[in-house]
């Protein structure tokens, strides 16, 4: 069975804060920073798909874990 999942952002940062710098591409584009807000809520419905306004970056990182609650696993 299929659960959605509700996403809070808890906490909202920079790739600059992380690396130091822009984060670039191999193309030498900078990636834009994501606009999710701290607070905000998205529900995952289940799909795979990426909840609407939720930042494409943001999304990559957390699938796999939003995947796994979706279909009832969990952690230890």
């Amino acid at each position: 069975m299929r659960n959605k999942v509700k996403i809070t952002v808890v906490k909202q940062f920079l790739p600059k804060d992380i690396f130091g710098h822009d984060y670039r591409l191999v193309s030498g584009n900078t990636v834009k920073n994501c606009a999710l807000k701290e607070g905000s809520e998205f529900i995952s419905d289940g799909t795979g798909n990426k909840p609407e306004g939720f930042c494409p970056h943001a999304w990559n990182s957390i699938f796999k874990n939003v995947h796994l609650l979706t279909w009832g696993g969990g952690y230890p």
